[in-house]
C-alpha cells in the first residue's frame, strides 16, 4: 500500500467527443461481480459498472451517496436485477465484452459517451469531501424541482383521499426507499391520467417534510412514465438530467428552466425539525390512525427521543466527527459504516419476533377499524393450520382491480374461439386451436369442451389502500373455467355453454413476477417499516403458514356465432351474460 502522497494516480483516460457510446465506460480488464474468491474486483472496472448500474435504475446512489468502487451486496443484487429486467443470464457477473456489458452499454452509452470515466481516487475525494462543506465531486442525485409549484396547479381533492395521502406520506417518512411505489404509480397514471392530482397531492405533502426525499421520489416516477404524462404530472417539461456519477465538474450547467429550483443543493443534509409537530416520527400507516399513540416498535413518542437522545446508533451516525483518520475514505471501517451504519447484530430469532409482534399489532388495529376479513385471514395466517380459505365472491368482486382479470379471462375465451392470431389464447393447451377443429369437422358436427382454463391477472395498486379488500385480496388473478358446445351448420358454428370464474390466490408474501405488492397483502393497512423479505424469512422458517385464498364462484352463459371462411374463422360475436 503506498502513504496517500506517493501513491501513483490512477490513470484518467480523454473524452470521448467523437464516437458517441462507444467510450471506454463499458471496457473492462477483468470480469465484475461474483468472481470466484481468488479474483478480486478491480476498481476501476467496478466503478464502470456502479455508474451504469446507477443510470439504468438499478442501483440507488442516493442511498451510498455515490460510487465506491468496491463490490458489495448492493452492486450485485442490482446486477442481478437488470441481467433479470433484460432476459440476461442472472450469474452477477459481467464479463468484458460479454452480453451483460453490451446491453448495458446499448442501454445508456449515449449518455455517458460525453464524459469520462472518474478514477478510484476521484472517488475517494469524492466521499472524503462529503465530510467538509460542499457536496463532494460526482453527480450523484438528479436535479431538483419545483414541487412547491404544483399547489398552483393541483385540483382540490376529496377529503378521504386527501386524508388517505398524508397517511401514505407519513408512512414514507418512515421508510429508507420507496419500495415498489414508483411502479405502482407509473401504472396507475398510465391506465388513469386522471388520477394525476392524487399523486401530485402526494409529491406536494412529501416535499413539505423532506424536500429530498421528494425530490429522489418524483423523479423515480418520471422515469418510468411517458413524457407527455410526465408533463402533466409536474405541469411542464422535466428539467435535463445529467448521468449519475460523472465528475460534477464535466458536466454542464443546467439551463434555467422554470421547474428547477435555483436555491437546492442536492448533496446538501436534511435536518429533521426538532418537534413533532413539524415532521412526523418514522411510523408504520396503521398507526397514522388516530388513537395509537406507539410506533411500530412499540415504543412511544417520548421513549423514542430518550433511546436517540442516550447514543443511539441513528444520533451517533449524525454526530459530526473531526477532521482525522476515521474522516479518510480510504479506511476500510469507514466505508463499512458508510454501507451498513453501526447497527446492533439481532439474531434472526429476535428479528423474526419483531415482525411476528408488528404483524399482530397490525391484525388488532386492523380489527379495530372495521377490516375484518383481512385481519381475519392475518391472524390465519400466524396461527391457522395452512388450510384454505374461501370468500364471499360477490364481496370479492366489489374490489375494482378484480374486475380487470374477469375481463382479461373473458377475453382470453373470446380470443380462442375468435381464433385471435398472436393473442395468448391463440391455443389451448389441450384442445388446440379452434381452426384445427374447423379443418377437420364437416356440416352437423358437434365439438364439446369440457373444463377450459383461462386465467385473468390484476394488480391493486393505490387507489383502494384503506378498503378491507384490498387488505384481503391484494394483487391475484381470476380463474375461469369453460364448459362449451360448438355446433357446424355450413359455414357457421354457434357457440352455447358457461364459463365459471373464481377468485385465486396464495396468501403468503412472494414476488412471483407480478409488479408485486410494496406493503404486502392480507396486511391490514399496511406497514411500510415491515419488508417482504421480513416476512418471507417467517416463511422459510415455517412460523408463519402460508395458504390458498379462494372465493365462491360466478357464472356467464356464452352464446355467440362463428362464420367460417376458407377452413378458418373469419368473424366471432362472443357474449357473456351474468347468472344469478
Amino acid at each position: 500500500m503506498y502513504p496517500t502522497s506517493l501513491r501513483p494516480p490512477t490513470k484518467r483516460r480523454p473524452l470521448n467527443l467523437l464516437a458517441p457510446g462507444k467510450s471506454d465506460w463499458f471496457e473492462l480488464d477483468a470480469p465484475v461481480g461474483a468472481t470466484p474468491a481468488s479474483q478480486r474486483n478491480q476498481r476501476q472496472d467496478t466503478l464502470k459498472l456502479e455508474v451504469g448500474l446507477a443510470n439504468t435504475g438499478h442501483l440507488d446512489f442516493s442511498r451510498t451517496k455515490g460510487p465506491t468502487s468496491y463490490w458489495g451486496q448492493k452492486e450485485d443484487k442490482a446486477l442481478r436485477a437488470f441481467q433479470q429486467d433484460n432476459g440476461l443470464k442472472v450469474d452477477g457477473l459481467a464479463n468484458p465484452g460479454g452480453p451483460t456489458v453490451k446491453t448495458l452499454e446499448n442501454k445508456i452509452g449515449p449518455r455517458l459517451a460525453p464524459f469520462s470515466p472518474p478514477t478510484p481516487d476521484d472517488v475517494d475525494r469524492h466521499h472524503t469531501a462529503l465530510t467538509e462543506p460542499g457536496h463532494g465531486h460526482l453527480v450523484t442525485e438528479p436535479p431538483a424541482l419545483d414541487l412547491e409549484g404544483l399547489e398552483r396547479i393541483l385540483l382540490p381533492l376529496p377529503a378521504e383521499q386527501a386524508a388517505a395521502n398524508q397517511r401514505t406520506v407519513e408512512a414514507l417518512l418512515g421508510t429508507v426507499d420507496d419500495g415498489d411505489l414508483p411502479d405502482w404509480a407509473a401504472k396507475g397514471i398510465a391506465d388513469d391520467p386522471d388520477s394525476v392530482p392524487v399523486w401530485q397531492d402526494m409529491f406536494l405533502r412529501l416535499n413539505r417534510h423532506d424536500p429530498r426525499r421528494a425530490n429522489l421520489t418524483a423523479w423515480a416516477l418520471l422515469d418510468r412514465l411517458d413524457r407527455d404524462l410526465a408533463v402533466k404530472l409536474l405541469g411542464g417539461p422535466p428539467p435535463e438530467k445529467t448521468p449519475l456519477g460523472v465528475l460534477r465538474h464535466e458536466a454542464e450547467p443546467a439551463q434555467p428552466l422554470t421547474l428547477l429550483r435555483p436555491d437546492f443543493d442536492p448533496g446538501m443534509v436534511i435536518q429533521a425539525p426538532s418537534t413533532a409537530a413539524q415532521m412526523p416520527e418514522p411510523r408504520f400507516l396503521g398507526r397514522l390512525m388516530e388513537g395509537n399513540p406507539q410506533n411500530a416498535s412499540g415504543l412511544s413518542n417520548d421513549a423514542t427521543q430518550d433511546r436517540e437522545s442516550q447514543g443511539s446508533p441513528k444520533a451517533e451516525n449524525n454526530r459530526a466527527t473531526p477532521d482525522t483518520a476515521e474522516n479518510d475514505w480510504r479506511d476500510p471501517e469507514r466505508r463499512r459504516r458508510a454501507r451498513h451504519g453501526r447497527k446492533r447484530h439481532t439474531s434472526q430469532e429476535e428479528k423474526q419476533q419483531d415482525t411476528l409482534d408488528t404483524l399482530r399489532k397490525l391484525k388488532e388495529m386492523g380489527e379495530q377499524h372495521g377490516l375484518d376479513v383481512s385481519s381475519r385471514l392475518l391472524d390465519h395466517y400466524m396461527n391457522g393450520d395452512g388450510s384454505s380459505v374461501e370468500l364471499d365472491g360477490d364481496w370479492v368482486r366489489q374490489h375494482p382491480p378484480v374486475e380487470e382479470g374477469i375481463e382479461k379471462s373473458l377475453g382470453h375465451f373470446r380470443d380462442w374461439l375468435g381464433a385471435k392470431e398472436g393473442s395468448r389464447a391463440e391455443a389451448d393447451s389441450h384442445y388446440g386451436q379452434i381452426n384445427d377443429w374447423i379443418a377437420q369437422s364437416e356440416p352437423g358436427d358437434t365439438f364439446t369442451i369440457t373444463g377450459m382454463k383461462w386465467e385473468g391477472g390484476f394488480q391493486s395498486g393505490w387507489g383502494q389502500i384503506t378498503t378491507d379488500q384490498h387488505n384481503a385480496i391484494g394483487d391475484g388473478k381470476v380463474v375461469g373455467l369453460g364448459d362449451l358446445e360448438l355446433k357446424r351448420q355450413e359455414n357457421r358454428i354457434t357457440v352455447s355453454g358457461t364459463v365459471t370464474q373464481r377468485y385465486e390466490d396464495d396468501y403468503d408474501f412472494k414476488k412471483k413476477g407480478l409488479l408485486g405488492e410494496w406493503f404486502p397483502q392480507g396486511v391490514a393497512v399496511g406497514d411500510f417499516h415491515l419488508s417482504r423479505g421480513h416476512i418471507v424469512a417467517l416463511e422459510n422458517a415455517e412460523r408463519v403458514k402460508v395458504f390458498e385464498v379462494t372465493s365462491t364462484p360466478w357464472r356467464y352463459r356464452v352464446t355467440g356465432t362463428l362464420t367460417v371462411k376458407d377452413g378458418e374463422v373469419a368473424e366471432s360475436r362472443i357474449r357473456f351474460e351474468p347468472q344469478d
